[in-house]
């Protein structure tokens, strides 16, 4: 590296070769910033050397990596194919939208810290085209959420060749998680106003299960008569794979909710109208035909059927919120409601809770003379040594 020297114009240069060999110059106002800049320099290239040596892979550009990730991408036993699709869909146009314009040439280990920050920062100002818009007047930017999923996508393929990354985000960038509670019926009387607005019956058995049981739509669909009991429902597999959440004191990884009696007669209907059906499901479209995912409108269908009922629409999936609100509401602890849901965090069972201090202290578990008699008489063993 040159060291800093002064232009005819009163400005400081300099100039050295990076990791790969290429000159760069650098023209700044001052000698001090000069100076500055080139230590820094001096170190990020010694850094990406050090990187290059120690990474067997280190070489291969990001282009090269990505051809070899999308190479590697394939389908989990636990994921369905649309799922499957949908992400590859999604790593491949953040890749070529956000990724392959500013970084296909750059070895992998050249990423360094300074490089993905000026790589997000010029993401962030970005601007966006609707399709068909011809010009964005608004001038709108990258959302959050687009750039998060692009620095998702760099992580990804830097790790399909062995090479870590470390991407910091800024404040603004960061997901900020969603703590109110999700949009759901609020009380029984809806559940019934909703079910009784269903036209179709095997949608009206479907809609019974989500609000009485909080299953999701790919837990009903595999449900057969054999998973009800007298009292309770087991819930086994999730359309044809595994359940999203096991435990571990159960090999089957299944989880049991109670049968409301309410549940329990409209079941009982169906069964009588269906005679069982093709590998004994409960939810058969048109009385026939097994449910299959991706392949029926739920959500249309149950945002029409809110509005028959003068009820807020809704998706299907929030009727498996409208179990765990009015539950929760009930004074159902976390939790127990936690092993209801099937949720492996207990913070996500947190979102029902109704943070409000006066059903609290309501509650007649939080009286201390309530347990002050139910003290054993028996000598404690303490007491007798």
């Amino acid at each position: 590296m040159s060291k800093p020297y002064k232009l005819p114009s009163g400005s400081w240069q300099i100039k050295w070769l990076d990791a790969n060999g290429k000159r760069c110059s650098k023209t700044v106002a001052t000698y001090e910033l000069a100076r500055t800049e080139l230590r820094r320099i001096e170190v990020g290239t010694d850094e990406a050397k050090i990187r290059r040596e120690r990474l067997g892979t280190g070489a291969m550009t990001v282009a090269e990596a990505a051809e070899r990730f999308f190479a590697m991408l394939k389908r989990s036993p636990s994921d369905t194919e649309r799922r499957f699709l949908s992400r590859k869909k999604s790593h491949t146009s953040h890749y070529n939208l956000h990724i392959k314009p500013h970084l296909e040439k750059v070895p992998l280990c050249d990423l360094s810290p300074a490089v993905l920050r000026r790589w997000i920062e010029a993401l962030a100002v970005t601007r966006t085209q609707r399709p068909g818009e011809k010009k964005n007047e608004g001038g709108r930017t990258l959302a959050a959420s687009s750039i998060r999923t692009a620095v998702s996508t760099l992580r990804q393929i830097a790790k399909a060749s062995d090479v870590p990354l470390q991407v910091t985000l800024s404040d603004s960038l960061r997901q900020k998680r969603r703590r109110s509670r999700p949009r759901a019926l609020q009380c029984i009387e809806d559940v019934r106003a909703l079910i009784d607005a269903c036209t179709d019956p095997w949608f009206r058995v479907a809609v019974a299960l989500a609000c009485y049981s909080g299953a999701r739509l790919g837990e009903i669909a595999s449900l057969r008569w054999r998973h009800i009991g007298d009292q309770t429902i087991t819930i086994a597999r999730s359309w044809e794979g595994p359940l999203k959440a096991r435990y571990e004191d159960d090999e089957q990884g299944a989880r049991v909710v109670p049968l409301d009696p309410e549940l329990a007669a409209i079941l009982a209907a169906w069964r009588n109208a269906t005679q069982g059906g093709p590998d004994d499901r409960i939810v058969l479209v048109g009385g026939t035909r097994p449910m299959r995912e991706g392949h029926e409108d739920m959500a249309a269908k149950t945002q029409s059927a809110c509005k028959r009922a003068g009820l807020t629409p809704l998706t299907f999936h929030a009727l498996r919120a409208s179990f765990a609100t009015i539950v929760a509401d009930h004074g159902l602890p976390v939790s127990s409601l936690q092993v209801l849901m099937g949720h492996a965090d207990v913070r996500t069972t947190g979102i029902y809770m109704r943070p409000e201090s006066s059903r609290a202290a309501l509650d007649p578990r939080a009286r201390l003379s309530i347990h002050a008699g139910s003290t054993s008489a028996e000598p404690d063993a303490r007491d007798l040594n």
